[in-house]
């Protein structure tokens, strides 16, 4: 199954626990007020080169230099607070502001654009990252293995 790229949407992530999250996404309307307790999450391709000013995360779908790409995305946009790509080794990868760096893997990543909210979530209430997370995803379970490769510095 294919799945499109992201363009931009809100999502809103609920924690039932660390390691357990409910996640919801919806259109977005720049012309109406973003849905409570959510996050603009923006997909390298939008055809609108402003709404990455304003989005909390970036994704870029194609893999590569994962590491590299989420340092320029920050550079790139001073108010981005996550960026997330997945590198050469299928993992996801999950970058932060503060310097963060965690990686998502697992048998089935068909949720994987949704790993950076959960980390969003998972700083909002400061809570300590799990070794595995399991995401509600319009009704469809997705479970990664998560393993920090890189401690937040600032």
């Amino acid at each position: 199954m294919h799945t499109p790229p992201v363009v931009h949407q809100w999502v809103a992530v609920e924690l039932d626990a660390p390691d357990r999250a409910r996640v919801v996404r919806f259109a977005v309307d720049l012309r109406r007020a973003s849905p409570p307790h959510s996050h603009l999450v923006v997909g390298v391709d939008t055809p609108n080169a402003a709404v990455p000013e304003s989005a909390e995360i970036v994704i870029q779908d194609h893999a590569g230099d994962a590491e590299r790409w989420i340092t320029a995305m920050f550079d790139a946009l001073p108010g981005l607070g996550s960026a997330s790509m997945p590198d050469h080794s299928g993992r996801w990868l999950v970058g932060t502001r503060d310097g963060a760096l965690l990686a998502f893997t697992g048998p089935a990543l068909a949720g994987r654009r949704v790993w950076a909210s959960v980390v969003h979530a998972w700083h909002l209430a400061a809570t300590t990252v799990p070794a595995r997370v399991t995401v509600t995803l319009g009704g469809e379970e997705h479970t990664a293995e998560v393993r920090q490769l890189r401690a937040a510095s600032r």
